[in-house]
């Protein structure tokens, strides 16, 4: 049993670090998409939005493989929830339990500066997109206020009727 418990920790803990990897990797996308908010390019931000959104993909499949392994773990410690300090006290080693407190708990950092960053840049791309279509209003009203535009050239008027 004992045996059994390293293997699924291993396996949640290289789960986890991979995870960590696909939010940092997302967490540097988004900061790549903050400084593109200056410069407002719609096509090099929907390439960093299209990449996030692949990243994120693989982070679901990711727990999707966790499913059963936190399933297998809660059976082999008797306990109802897979609850960090359930799992710590569970645990035949706490070792087990310090792994994965502390990979969980990068995660858990991670995770928050990415939601924080991520607040603030749709933030940034509400008021963007405030500002163009209030500057798209603004052309639109010039353009209702201007001369129309004059033809140059002969009309051919028929005088035979």
């Amino acid at each position: 049993m004992d045996d059994d418990i390293k293997i699924l920790v291993k396996i949640m803990e290289d789960n986890y670090r991979k995870q960590l990897e696909y939010y940092e990797e997302i967490f540097d996308l988004a900061q790549q998409e903050r400084k593109l908010f200056d410069n407002f390019n719609w096509e090099e931000l929907l390439e960093i939005m299209e990449k996030k959104q692949e990243t994120m993909k693989k982070v679901d499949e990711l727990n999707r493989e966790l499913v059963p392994v936190k399933s297998r773990l809660i059976q082999l410690l008797g306990i109802k929830e897979f609850v960090l300090s359930k799992l710590k006290v569970s645990f035949p080693e706490q070792e087990y339990a310090s792994l994965l407190e502390t990979i969980i708990g990068k995660l858990a950092q991670t995770l928050e500066k990415l939601t924080n960053l991520e607040q603030e840049n749709e933030k940034k791309l509400r008021i963007q997109i405030k500002q163009s279509a209030y500057v798209r209003k603004k052309e639109a009203i010039k353009k209702s206020y201007s001369l129309p535009s004059l033809k140059i050239g002969s009309n051919f008027i028929d005088k035979k009727k």
